[in-house]
């Protein structure tokens, strides 16, 4: 399996409506059933004030998998809107039994 997460950090200014912008985006990319499973959520409040504000986790088969995702247009619409309200985003991809 291949596991990709991305982290990432709003601009102070977002506002509820881009929230819910970014959260709409997200539903039509797991409807778009492209990964094996795919988890998003804004932080929880556990820990310390050095927590990101929301993170995504989306499991794939292959690699070519992922490659699909990465390109598609749903996915290209998360990270246009993401582009404009947040101030950091990381990703990592690692392979999992």
């Amino acid at each position: 399996m291949i596991n990709h997460v991305a982290i990432v950090r709003l601009r102070p200014d977002v506002t509820d409506e881009q929230r819910a912008d970014l959260s709409a985006r997200v539903d039509a990319l797991v409807a778009a059933q492209l990964a094996t499973t795919l988890h998003f959520g804004y932080d929880a409040g556990i820990g310390n004030r050095t927590n990101a504000d929301l993170a995504l986790v989306a499991r794939f088969p292959d690699r070519e998998g992922l490659g699909a995702y990465l390109v598609h247009d749903r996915h290209k619409e998360v990270i246009s809107l993401l582009g404009a309200i947040a101030s950091d985003i990381s990703a990592v991809q690692f392979v999992s039994g």
